[in-house]
């Protein structure tokens, strides 16, 4: 597994620290992480042709789009390439040309954006596009500091997803753990324990339903 995580935040969550802080703990260095309501769009091109292993995104999230507060930054995701809208410029960047390339070695996923895992053509697309991997998220609502709680950051101070992981034992199985397991052990049998998924790169989806880790439908 690559030992490179990229990080695309679009805003100044505490989240995006929280996770390059915990990558960096487990031996994965962030590849010019961007951490900007308004990125330049040198520096999304620069993102989305790099290479890594692991991969936060965090911003507003739907209808397959990422995006800033204002909504003036926008990236839409679909199968085989993604669409930018910044600083007044719209481009597309394709795996054909590998102006898209996260997918080359892409291994885990964290979306920190609402909904991601709510709607089954959006997972199936992100599937395509990322390639086989662990996709970790939300289905419905959420915010950076239910994120930013699960990865450390908050009132989670042992048995938060970092917490649980340590270097040379990251495999899919183990990680899907430690996601799921920090959700139970901070949010089960509350009002969003619904909310969070785990989607393994066999495409198998697992959910909290009272106070439980649970299969979800298979992908």
């Amino acid at each position: 597994m690559s030992d490179i995580t990229g990080i695309l935040s679009l805003g100044t969550r505490r989240d995006a620290s929280t996770w390059e802080e915990g990558c960096g703990a487990l031996g994965i260095k962030a590849r010019l992480p961007i951490k900007s309501a308004n990125p330049s769009v040198a520096d999304l091109k620069t993102f989305f042709a790099g290479k890594g292993g692991w991969f936060f995104f965090g911003g507003h999230f739907g209808g397959r789009t990422l995006s800033n507060e204002r909504g003036d930054v926008e990236v839409r995701f679909d199968a085989k390439e993604v669409r930018i809208t910044a600083a007044g410029t719209k481009l597309v960047l394709s795996k054909a040309t590998h102006e898209f390339s996260l997918h080359e070695e892409c291994a885990v996923v964290l979306w920190g954006g609402c909904s991601v895992c709510g709607d089954p053509d959006t997972v199936e697309t992100l599937r395509t596009l990322f390639g086989p991997h662990l996709l970790l998220g939300f289905a419905g609502l959420t915010g950076w500091r239910v994120v930013d709680a699960m990865l450390g950051g908050g009132f989670m101070k042992k048995g938060h997803f970092f917490d649980r992981l340590e270097p040379g034992r990251l495999d899919a199985v183990t990680v899907r753990d430690a996601w799921m397991g920090a959700a139970l052990q901070g949010y089960g049998g509350g009002d969003i324990e619904g909310r969070f998924r785990a989607v393994d790169p066999e495409g198998q989806e697992w959910k909290l339903v009272k106070k439980k880790i649970n299969r979800g439908r298979k992908y």
